[in-house]
Formats: structure tokens, sequence, C-alpha cells
């Protein structure tokens, strides 16, 4: 006789697999024949909106879809160790379901983690560890900051768009020509408006006559045209001319590195106008300071002192230039050290900002020239919850 046992869903069959043999035998009894079986679990939670930034979920923060979720055997997602992966929802929830111990390892100690998205700060991270148990689900609730649970907060502002898209007279160009209300783009990965509305010399009413001297103004931080109080670090006048020869590289010289570099800042101040975050100036590797550093090094070539650059001021500078490598010093002392970076550092910084929003892989705003469905979703919420 074969003795084996019927099996059922949601378990998973740890011993007896084979069945049992029995002969039977007059008088003899037949002990032994067993069978274990584990009850496979589910694991779930749910990814939310923290539009607040307070690390809660609170109410009106609602799921987000698309997210990817990790199960991993440990919590590097580049080794190789990773069991599966999960996508939230509409709701914001994923799933890991009917896992037992043949996907899972008892006595192995597992990992829930998110993955991370470019220009999202998380603010609630449920990332958990656990080792299975027959019949034991594992969640987190929805509209609690718990284990299994993850929160994130977008980064404010439109995104940060690349020189490529500011020198387009018709793309991005239209948004700091001076000219008020004729914009091509609008909606929230876009900037709200004209940037440099005090070259219009309409004012706010219709027209596209612009002031004697249209210029943008680097350092800028508030975007009203003027070095105040409220500006904290070094400026920059700009023709508006020259600005969209330097962003457009229009008659740059053969072999010159220097017009990056003004193509950066000119790239940067705008992102900064358009509402990007900027970063702490005290802290050295923000983008701010680097356009500070952009700033100081250009104008090293305006030449008569008027806190105004042109074209052919600037002249030529190749890559192997001191200025670009190394620096610039001011003080007429190079043991103390260059007191401006090599124009080459901060070409790279600023470049990486204007392209992602990061620099040296932090970032600092996201990229609003591939702006995600996340993104987009979590604007949508963000004006719906007047938050």
């Amino acid at each position: 006789y074969f003795v084996s046992e019927e099996g059922e869903s949601g378990w998973t069959q740890t011993f007896g697999e084979d069945g049992h043999i029995i002969t039977a035998t007059s008088g003899d009894d037949d002990t032994d024949n067993d069978f274990a079986n584990f009850e496979n679990i589910d694991i779930s939670g749910y990814k939310f909106a923290d539009l607040n930034g307070n690390g809660a979920w609170d109410e009106g923060e609602l799921g987000l879809s698309g997210w990817t979720i990790y199960l991993d055997t440990d919590t590097d997602s580049t080794n190789g160790g990773i069991v599966a992966t999960a996508l939230t929802d509409a709701e914001g929830k994923y799933q890991f379901l009917n896992l037992g111990p043949d996907t899972l390892n008892s006595g192995t100690t597992y990992y829930i983690y998110e993955q991370q998205q470019n220009g999202w700060t998380q603010t609630f991270d449920g990332s958990a560890s656990f080792a299975i148990e027959s019949g034991v689900d594992l969640s987190g609730a929805f509209g609690l900051a718990e284990d299994f649970n993850f929160g994130n907060q977008l980064i404010e502002g439109p995104g940060v768009r690349t020189p490529g898209f500011w020198q387009n007279p018709t793309n991005g160009g239209t948004f700091w020509d001076g000219i008020i209300g004729n914009e091509a783009h609008s909606g929230p990965t876009f900037p709200d408006g004209e940037l440099l509305g005090y070259n219009d010399a309409d004012g706010d009413g219709p027209g596209t006559t612009l002031i004697a001297n249209p210029y943008i103004l680097l350092g800028d931080d508030d975007g009203d045209g003027q070095i105040t109080a409220a500006d904290t670090g070094p400026f920059l006048t700009i023709s508006l001319t020259d600005a969209l020869k330097f962003i457009g590289s229009n008659g740059a010289p053969k072999g010159d590195m220097s017009w990056n570099l003004a193509r950066d800042a000119i790239a940067t101040q705008l992102n900064f106008l358009a509402g990007n975050p900027s970063g702490d100036p005290s802290d050295p590797t923000s983008p701010e300071a680097y356009l500070d550093q952009a700033i100081l090094w250009l104008s090293t070539y305006d030449k008569n002192d008027d806190g105004t650059l042109t074209i052919g001021e600037l002249g030529s500078h190749k890559a192997s230039s001191k200025e670009w490598q190394k620096g610039i010093d001011t003080d007429g002392n190079v043991s103390n050290g260059y007191e401006i970076l090599a124009g080459a550092t901060i070409h790279t910084a600023l470049d990486q900002y204007n392209n992602d929003g990061s620099i040296d892989s932090t970032f600092f705003a996201f990229d609003g020239d591939f702006a995600s469905d996340q993104q987009l979703q979590y604007m949508n919420m963000l004006q719906a919850a007047s938050i």
C-alpha cells in the first residue's frame, strides 16, 4: 500500500513528499508515516506620497504607483541576491504572495526595501528584515508609517533643464526672452511664466517691447534683476544677446572651454529662477556654491571691472590652461592655494546639476526633461491637497 497526503492551496509540503510504502502484516502496526507542511506567507505594504515631508502618513496623502520594492537576501540590489521584485499598484500597494520554503530558506534573513528614485527624498524608511515562519504574514497597514511601508517627498521645483532646452528660441528660450506671456509650455514641470520679466518694457501687459539693454543677472537670487540684500553671493551681468550666444556656443573659439562655463552658469541661474532648489551656499558641494565659483571665475575676465561680462572680454581658454585645470589665484600667492576652483571642476558640477539635478550623486533637484509618472502623480496630489 502507498500512503500520501493531498496537497492544499497555500501550503508547501516539507516532509513526506515521496509518500510512504506500507506492507500489511497481521498484528504489526506501521508508524512514523508522517507528513509536514509549511503554511505559505504573504508580504505586503504601501508606498505613500509624503506631501508635507514630516515622515508620517497623514490624511489626504495617497499611495504612489510604479515604485519597485525588493525582496532580497541583503540590502544591496546590485550583487545578485534579489529574490523577487514587486511594483506598487494604483493604491501604492505591493505584494509578494504565496511564499514558502521552495522560495525562501528557513533560517535565512531576508530584507524588504524600496528602490530609490532620482529627485526624491525618503522621509519614512519602512525597510524590514525577517526570517520566515509558517503562517505568519508580514504587512504594513494602509495609512500608517510603519515597517514594510515607505514614504517619499518629491524635491520641490519643476525640475532642472539642460542648456539645450534653454537655448531653443521656440522652446525653453521663451521662458527668458524677456517677453511676458509667450511661454511655449505650462504645467508642473515647467517654469511658471517668464523668468526675466524685468526685461519686458510692457510690464505685465501685452506687447513684445524689451528695455533698451536686456540682460541676465547671474547671482540674482530673487529674480528681480537687481542686487539687493536678499542676494548673498557674487553677481555678474551678461547682456541677453551675449547670453544667448554663450548658451548656444554660437561663435565659441575653437578648442575653448570658458564658453562652456558661461553656458553652465546661465543654465544654472535659469534653473534656480525656475524654482529648483539651489542648496545651501555655505555647503561647498551645493549647486549655489558652484554657481558662485563660476561667477567669480568668469568675473576675473571682466576687464573694465564694471560688473558686466562680454564675449570680447572672456576670450579663449584651452582645456590645458592653468585656469581650467588648477584654478585662479587672486591674492598672488599660489602657495596658499587657488581661491577660485578650476574651471573644469566647476563645469563638471554644474553640467551634472543642469542635466539631472545632482552633484556627486547627491540630488538637489529632479530632472524636468524626464519627469516620471510618479513625479507627475505626486504633483497632481500636491495640487489637489493644497499642501
